[in-house]
């Protein structure tokens, strides 16, 4: 994603409470989470980038993806 999607600190911080609670081993209702998480703009984007395997397979690639999905599995080892 671009940084036009501008997620808030609240919203940052909810989704990662969600996670950090959360077995989210594909148990997760991606369209259920994307509603409670996001508005529609973003919701938009995220969808968009989801049903696009180029766009998806560049933000998973990311540093930025790497490191979260890094802080998570740390996260849910320690846990």
């Amino acid at each position: 994603m671009d940084n036009g999607t501008k997620l808030s600190s609240e919203q940052i911080n909810s989704i990662m409470n969600e996670a950090k609670s959360s077995d989210l081993k594909g148990t997760v209702n991606t369209e259920e989470f994307i509603k409670k998480h996001l508005n529609e703009e973003q919701a938009a984007k995220v969808k968009s980038v989801l049903g696009d395997p180029e766009k998806l397979k560049q933000l998973l690639d990311s540093p930025f993806a790497q490191k979260l999905m890094n802080s998570l599995k740390e996260n849910q080892d320690k846990g």
